[in-house]
């Protein structure tokens, strides 16, 4: 049977994850347009762990521990021809809106940093770090069937490092600012260098977290024996 991403996905999210996604958006968003008119680059700080949060706070309910060997929800899943066909296409599909998702977190502070003048080249930078470390915590966390509080723990080490970064690469932002010659400057090629190499590494999680989630789903039909054969 042929099933398309949407309806794979509709299979692990109820509406209720859907319009929590919304909100967390709309929220962080609001936050970032209104904090970029204060704060300038620096609101993309604030913007990131909230963003990062909202993701794996809500991603908990739907799929952590989704192909974990003791989720007894996921019997019926595995004992159907067309199991894997689903999970696979609702996680590739996730993995997307993931993305999506941090993408419209920011896009309140993307628009107020350039209504403001202060440019958005390191928001965008920010943004695509918070990508690869949303997609990285997922990594350890989703097969794993963690507590939301070592989750959240987790999280909060994760968003400690994220934000130790940033404000180290802020910092050198505002120090050179006055050095800068005409034209692009040397700060502003290694900027453009960490922000797309985070979206390289972005897209390379993306694709691990899938199949570290699909081995775990294949592994719940193999025996304890054979597993460690």
């Amino acid at each position: 049977m042929n099933r398309t991403l949407w309806k794979c996905t509709g299979a692990f999210t109820p509406m209720s994850y859907r319009i929590a996604i919304v909100i967390g958006m709309i929220l962080t968003s609001a936050i970032g347009f209104g904090l970029s008119y204060l704060m300038g680059l620096a609101s993309a700080l604030i913007v990131a762990p909230i963003s990062l949060i909202v993701v794996l706070f809500v991603d908990y309910f739907a799929f952590s521990g989704i192909s974990v060997r003791r989720e007894k929800c996921m019997e019926m899943m595995k004992s159907s021809v067309y199991g894997r066909e689903i999970i696979g296409k609702a996680l590739k599909t996730d993995t997307i809106l993931k993305i999506v998702t941090v993408l419209l977190c920011f896009a309140g502070c993307i628009v107020g940093c350039v209504m403001s003048g202060a440019g958005v080249l390191f928001v965008l930078a920010v943004m695509f770090t918070t990508m690869a470390l949303t997609v990285l915590v997922l990594i350890f966390t989703r097969r794993k069937g963690l507590s939301m509080a070592v989750q959240m723990m987790l999280t909060y080490l994760g968003v400690t490092l994220l934000d130790g970064v940033m404000l180290g690469l802020l910092y050198a932002v505002l120090n050179a600012a006055e050095e800068e010659a005409q034209g692009i400057s040397t700060l502003d090629i290694i900027v453009w260098a960490i922000t797309l190499g985070m979206a390289c590494l972005t897209v390379l999680l993306g694709f691990l977290l899938y199949r570290d989630c699909i081995r775990g789903y294949e592994s719940g039909f193999l025996d304890r024996s054979e597993k460690e054969a």
